[in-house]
């Protein structure tokens, strides 16, 4: 079930417990707005998400005094993804090239749904369920791009910590470097590893990203607790740039990452 399939059940749940609260029956409500009968049976039994505007009107005709319209905007705007998330969305529809780097996590294109869930979950412990499904929802769809006819080339470099950490379980990470390593399968996508032996490590200052767009350039992408946005100062992109080449000469090859990976892989319990 989506978000937004979930959202419609719940508020279809209120709105009948509204309305007969309010002593209506369907076809009494429906000849006020004015809707058709069977428009108020979808609504209530969750196949059709109701327009702000017709919400307005039934909290009019009921007299529920905002409460009808309290709940529309507690199933449905809680599980909208924040802005920015839509913004590298879209540049990342666009790119030719994507350039990922993250000391801490698998790279959110890289992630299976479990670790997805778990690492949202983690850095949003006050987030609601459909505000979790929301941003796991979004983090998946995402991921389309990579399987595209006109995938951008991705290349992704994380650290073995990474893949050592259990995130979510034992489970989870099992199921996530399996996904890992049928990834490297793609002749689109290159996925690198810092080896925890590494005594000079150059990304130590945190993950960042490349996205390589027509008629743009390159953009320089970072992200902090619940925010992200592009950066475009063009001094910082090239320091970057310069960064991104330097972690990759600290990254094992990638034959030699794959077989990390898949020994990791085996001595987990």
């Amino acid at each position: 079930m989506t978000p937004t399939e979930d959202a419609a059940l719940k508020f279809g749940d209120d709105l009948r417990r509204f309305r007969r609260q309010s002593g209506f029956s369907q076809q009494q409500l429906a000849d006020a707005i004015p809707m058709s009968q069977s428009m108020i049976s979808d609504i209530e039994r969750g196949r059709v998400a109701p327009k702000w505007e017709h919400v307005e009107r039934i909290d009019n005709v009921l007299t529920t005094r905002g409460r009808v319209a309290a709940s529309w905007k507690l199933r449905f705007n809680a599980h909208q993804v924040p802005p920015w998330v839509k913004e590298v969305s879209q540049l990342e529809q666009r790119a030719a090239c994507i350039r990922d780097y993250h000391p801490l996590v698998v790279p959110g294109l890289l992630q299976t749904e479990a670790y997805a869930r778990a690492t949202i979950r983690a850095g949003n412990m006050n987030a609601t369920p459909e505000q979790v499904n929301a941003l796991v929802t979004s983090r998946l769809e995402r991921q389309r791009i990579l399987a595209s006819p006109a995938a951008p080339r991705y290349t992704a470099v994380i650290d073995e910590t990474v893949l050592l950490r259990p995130t979510g379980g034992t489970q989870v990470m099992k199921e996530q470097i399996d996904h890992l390593i049928a990834s490297s399968g793609n002749e689109r996508i290159e996925l690198l590893i810092v080896p925890l032996k590494t005594k000079m490590h150059p990304g130590l200052d945190g993950p960042f990203r490349l996205l390589s767009v027509p008629d743009l350039g390159d953009i320089l992408w970072r992200e902090v607790r619940r925010a992200g946005g592009p950066v475009e100062n063009p001094d910082h992109v090239a320091e970057h740039a310069s960064l991104f080449a330097d972690i990759l000469g600290s990254a094992l090859p990638a034959e030699e990452s794959l077989s990390l990976m898949k020994r990791i892989r085996g001595e987990l319990p």
